[in-house]
């Protein structure tokens, strides 16, 4: 049986996320940011990490490659449907656990970008809306949107909700910090479509 914090990445942790307020330059014309259009993630890189003095535990996480993304002004559309899985594998305790998690549907939710090439992503998780599942190998499947309206966040989206991001020729959407218990990076690589 796996432990209960198997799936620990596919939820994420309630966060009351601070939104960071854009001030645009009323003279200035206004273009389309670079991290504007439409995208596909080549793949996610995430880990966490306990704390020293914590319970042990590591997980990484790789995978969902073909998730596509669009972005157009204060809104994301994610498309899961035809994405690969995103594979799990860690160990609480010495005990090793291994999952994956298949995704379908698609969601849409609105954003808050900060800056244009480099920046912050902020992910308002309350406006999420769309018919987006998560079907891991360890648990019974769960709506992503409904997840992210409830306060949490998912790691494919932007784990606690905020990422920064460069953007050219590819997205890099970054998520890394630490909570009380342990620390974690998440990595989504995007090139566009």
């Amino acid at each position: 049986m796996l432990p209960k914090t198997a799936g620990f990445a596919l939820i994420g942790a309630l966060v009351a996320g601070t939104l960071v307020s854009l001030a645009p330059n009323a003279e200035a014309v206004a273009k389309p940011k670079c991290t504007t259009g439409s995208w596909k993630l080549v793949g996610e890189n995430g880990a966490m990490r306990n704390l020293p003095g914590k319970e042990a535990f590591v997980d990484r996480l790789k995978g969902g490659a073909g998730i596509k993304l669009k972005i157009s002004g204060s809104q994301a559309a994610y498309t899961f449907t035809g994405s690969k899985r995103e594979y799990e594998k860690g160990s609480v305790d010495g005990e090793a656990f291994a999952l994956s998690t298949r995704h379908t549907g698609a969601l849409k939710v609105g954003v808050k970008l900060n800056g244009d090439k480099r920046g912050t992503y902020v992910i308002k998780n309350k406006t999420a809306k769309g018919n987006a599942v998560g079907h891991p190998t360890n648990t019974k499947a769960y709506d992503v949107d409904a997840v992210l309206r409830s306060g949490h966040s998912t790691s494919l989206i932007a784990y606690f909700n905020h990422a920064t991001f460069a953007s050219a020729k590819k997205l890099v959407l970054r998520s890394a910090g630490k909570t009380k218990t342990y620390s974690y990076v998440f990595i989504l690589t995007y090139t566009r479509t």
